[in-house]
């Protein structure tokens, strides 16, 4: 339907590289037939990534995968929810910077759901708690639609993060969402895509905005 998003929850663990296959997947599709988009949801294997205009070299013989993103180098992993929301920008209207602060601002909402204040814009994109970094965000945009997104601690292998320096900044600390309040990982999705929903649609200029509602989805099975 025209003016549904869809929701798409992987059950199992992703592997990074596979899943950019994927996500082009519903990129086409987003194209192809004029949908709004997708909000996808998952966790990645253990992997380093760095963005694709990325100066960072890799002096510690990490495995690290080149991706399409923006941003510097970040690790993904189990404990760590990946939300992909895959947009029709052009479509609905949408600025990118609005698309990013959309994205922050439901961070930032989520925790103040549990009386938790966090912050955001004190070292580039994402949000913090007590200056530790819970949350980042990476993206690229083609032909109007965007891929990637951001990526939220839950309660990931923070060790991983000190073998590099989080979005290229030494100054950066990582921290866990769970260090604060317990979340159940899949009341994290659906939360967060009631609340990024909420936000887009009042930054967008599109027509038939109030229209505008999520197809849920259950978890898929395939790996």
């Amino acid at each position: 339907m025209l003016n549904n998003i869809y929701v798409k929850k992987f059950r199992k663990l992703q592997n990074y590289q596979d899943f950019m296959a994927k996500q082009l997947e519903f990129h086409r599709d987003v194209l192809n037939k004029n949908r709004l988009g997708y909000f996808v949801f998952l966790e990645h294997e253990d992997v380093y990534t760095i963005g694709r205009f990325s100066k960072i070299v890799n002096d510690k013989g990490l495995d690290v995968f080149k991706s399409t993103r923006g941003g510097s180098i970040t690790y993904h992993g189990p404990g760590q929810i990946i939300f992909y929301p895959i947009i029709n920008l052009r479509l609905l209207g949408l600025r990118l910077k609005d698309f990013v602060d959309a994205l922050e601002d439901s961070v930032l909402l989520l925790l103040d759901s549990f009386n938790l204040i966090g912050k955001k814009n004190l070292y580039g994109p994402g949000v913090w708690i007590d200056n530790r970094k819970i949350a980042s965000i990476g993206l690229a945009v083609r032909r109007g639609v965007t891929l990637h997104g951001l990526s939220l601690n839950l309660n990931c292998s923070l060790d991983k993060f000190n073998l590099i320096h989080p979005c290229g900044n030494p100054d950066v600390t990582v921290g866990n969402l769970d260090d604060f309040v317990k979340i159940e990982k899949n009341k994290c999705f659906n939360m967060l895509a009631e609340i990024f929903l909420d936000q887009i649609k009042s930054r967008v200029h599109y027509l038939k905005k109030k229209e505008i509602s999520l197809s849920a989805d259950s978890f898929e099975s395939e790996p």
